[in-house]
C-alpha cells in the first residue's frame, strides 16, 4: 500500500463529496503517484458512486499538494486565513454535464481511418476507462491489441469516438459462435472492450458507440450480439439475458451479465447452445499486461468496494 485517501461525509441534496483525507507514502512523493491515485479516485467517485462533484481543504504553502489537485481539475472556490495566519483553500471539482455543446463536438469514426496514435489514445483511455474497475489494475488495453491483431477482429463494425481530434471512446467487435447440441455452429458477434474517457463519461458517448456499430452490424446482416457485460446498462438498448434464447457460457452456465440482441426480427430463434469467444479472450498473462502498460503514463493498482476480486 502506498497510501490512502477517504471522502468523510457527502452531501444527499447536492450530490458533493467532501474529501476527507489523502495520505501518500513519503517515499513514493514527488514520482507521479499522488496525481494517478487522484485521477482514479475521482473517477470511481464520479463513475461508480454518481457523484456530482468533490469538495476538499489544502493549505496554500502545501505546493505538491495543489499542483497534484490542480492537475486533477480543482479549482480554488474560497480562501480562509487562519488564526495563525496561514491561509486555507477549498477547492472543488465537479463533474462535467451534458449540454449541446458538447454534444455537437462528439464525432463517430471508421476503425479504418485510425493513425498509430489513434490506436495509442485507444489503448490508453481503455486502461483508464477500466483501471481498478473489476480488480486493482485491468489488461482491457492489451485485449484492444490483442484483438486488432487477429482474425476475428471485425473493423467494419468496430468504432471510435473522437472530441476535438482525439480519441475519447471505442468499441470493439469480433466474431464469436454458438455452438448447437447437434454440432453446428452460428456465427454471431460479440464486442468488448466498449471504452469511455473517464472524464466525458456523462456525455452519451457509450450510447452513441454503441448505436452506430449495431446499425452497421445490421446493415451488413449479421443476425445478433452476444455479450458478457454489465447488467444495469445493456438491457435500456434492448439487450436480454441469454436464458431467453437458450443460450449459455461453454460449461452450461447463464448468469444476468451473459446477454444477447437480435439484430433482426427472430435472429436468435433457430440459434441454441453454447457461447464461444475468439480464443484472445482467454486470460491474458500478468507478465505480458505489465510489459505493455509500460508504454503509458503510470497508474496505481488498489482495492476498491464493489471490485470483484
Amino acid at each position: 500500500m502506498i497510501g490512502t485517501i477517504a471522502i468523510m461525509r457527502m452531501n444527499e441534496k447536492t450530490g458533493e463529496g467532501y474529501l476527507g483525507h489523502f495520505l501518500l507514502d513519503p517515499l513514493k512523493r514527488g514520482k507521479g503517484h499522488g496525481s494517478a491515485v487522484m485521477q482514479e479516485f475521482v473517477s470511481f467517485c464520479f463513475g461508480v458512486l454518481k457523484l456530482n462533484g468533490l469538495t476538499l481543504r489544502v493549505y496554500d504553502f502545501n505546493k505538491s499538494a495543489l499542483r497534484c489537485y490542480e492537475k486533477n481539475g480543482f479549482c480554488e472556490i474560497e480562501r480562509e486565513v487562519m488564526d495563525n495566519g496561514w491561509n486555507v483553500l477549498l477547492m472543488q471539482l465537479m463533474k462535467k454535464k451534458k449540454n449541446s455543446t458538447d454534444q455537437t463536438e462528439i464525432t463517430i469514426c471508421e476503425m479504418k481511418d485510425l493513425s498509430e496514435s489513434d490506436w495509442y489514445e485507444a489503448e490508453m483511455i481503455t486502461q483508464h476507462a477500466f483501471w481498478n474497475l473489476h480488480a486493482p489494475g485491468c489488461n482491457e488495453h492489451l485485449l484492444i491489441k490483442k484483438l486488432h491483431e487477429s482474425e476475428d477482429y471485425i473493423e467494419s463494425i468496430s468504432k471510435v469516438a473522437k472530441i476535438n481530434g482525439h480519441v475519447v471512446g471505442c468499441i470493439i467487435y469480433s466474431q464469436a459462435y454458438v455452438l448447437s447440441p447437434d454440432g453446428i455452429k452460428h456465427k454471431v458477434l460479440t464486442f468488448g472492450p466498449l471504452s469511455v474517457k473517464p472524464d466525458v463519461q456523462s456525455l452519451g458517448i457509450g450510447a452513441k458507440l454503441l448505436r452506430a456499430s449495431m446499425n452497421a452490424a445490421r446493415a451488413e446482416g449479421h443476425c445478433a450480439i452476444i455479450i458478457f457485460g454489465e447488467p444495469g446498462y445493456y438491457p435500456r438498448f434492448g439487450f436480454k439475458t441469454c436464458d431467453h434464447y437458450g443460450i449459455t457460457t461453454p460449461d452450461g452456465k447463464n448468469f444476468d451479465a451473459l446477454m444477447g440482441y437480435e439484430l433482426n426480427p427472430d435472429g436468435l430463434k433457430n440459434v441454441k447452445g453454447k457461447f464461444y469467444e475468439s480464443n484472445v479472450f482467454e486470460k491474458l498473462p500478468d507478465e505480458k499486461t505489465e510489459t505493455f502498460s509500460e508504454q503509458f503514463p503510470t497508474l496505481v493498482r488498489y482495492h476498491l468496494p464493489g471490485q470483484w476480486s
